[in-house]
C-alpha cells in the first residue's frame, strides 16, 4: 500500500476525507535505533515509512532513492545518514553532518553517525570527538545513548584502547544488561 501511495504521488494534505475527519492525525516512524519521529500525516511520513520498510527488506538503494527525493529536513538527514552508512558512503555522512550540534535526539544520532564515518575512514580522534558531542546531552533515550557508547567502544578497540572500550561497555551494562551483543563484546575484551 505504501508503494502505491508513494508511486501515485499521493499527498495527504490534499485528501478531502483526511482533512475533514482526520486533520489532527499523527503517526510515529522509527528512523534509527532510539530515534523516532512523530508527525502529522504527510507525504514525507509516507516516504520515510516506505524507506524504512525497504531498508528492512535490504533494499538500501531503493530506500535511498525515496529519502533523497524528500524535502531537506532533519528527519530526512537522519534517514540519509543511516542509509549512507549502510552503503559505506562515509564521506557523504561526514558532509551531511557538518555543523551539527547536539540539540536534540536527531542531532545526537547524526553526530554518532559522524563518529562512525570518521572511524571507518581511519580518523579515530575525530570519531571520538563526534561521539563526545553526541553524548553531551544528558537527556536522551537510553537506546540512543547505549548505541553511541557501543560505537565509541568499537573505536577504542580499533585504537587498541581496550580499557576505555570496557568502560563504555560497562556503562551500558549498568543500565541495560540485556543490550544486544554486550555480553560477547565484554567477553571479547577479557581474552
Amino acid at each position: 500500500m505504501l508503494e502505491e501511495l508513494w508511486a501515485s504521488g499521493y499527498e495527504p494534505a490534499h485528501d478531502r476525507f483526511l482533512s475533514t475527519y482526520a486533520s489532527n492525525s499523527i503517526a510515529t516512524v522509527t528512523l534509527a535505533p532510539g530515534v523516532e519521529a512523530t508527525m502529522a500525516l504527510c507525504r514525507d511520513l509516507i516516504g520515510l515509512t516506505l524507506a524504512e520498510v525497504r531498508q528492512e527488506q535490504n533494499n538500501i538503494s531503493g530506500a535511498l532513492d525515496i529519502v533523497e527525493s524528500l524535502e531537506p529536513s532533519v528527519l530526512a538527514a537522519v534517514s540519509l545518514a543511516d542509509l549512507y552508512g549502510a552503503l559505506g558512503r562515509w564521506n557523504e555522512v561526514i558532509e551531511l553532518t557538518n555543523g551539527v550540534e547536539a540539540t536534540d535526539d536527531f542531532a545526537s544520532y547524526l553526530l554518532s553517525q559522524r563518529g562512525v564515518a570518521f572511524r571507518e575512514s581511519g580518523h579515530y580522534t575525530a570519531a571520538r570527538e563526534a561521539f563526545k558531542a553526541a553524548l553531551a546531552r544528558r537527556s536522551q533515550p537510553l537506546e540512543l545513548k547505549h548505541n553511541i557508547l557501543a560505537e565509541r567502544a568499537s573505536t577504542y578497540i580499533l585504537e587498541g584502547r581496550r580499557a576505555m572500550a570496557r568502560k563504555d561497555y560497562e556503562r551500558i551494562l549498568a543500565e541495560d544488561p540485556h543490550y544486544p551483543g554486550l555480553a560477547s563484546a565484554l567477553a571479547g575484551l577479557t581474552v
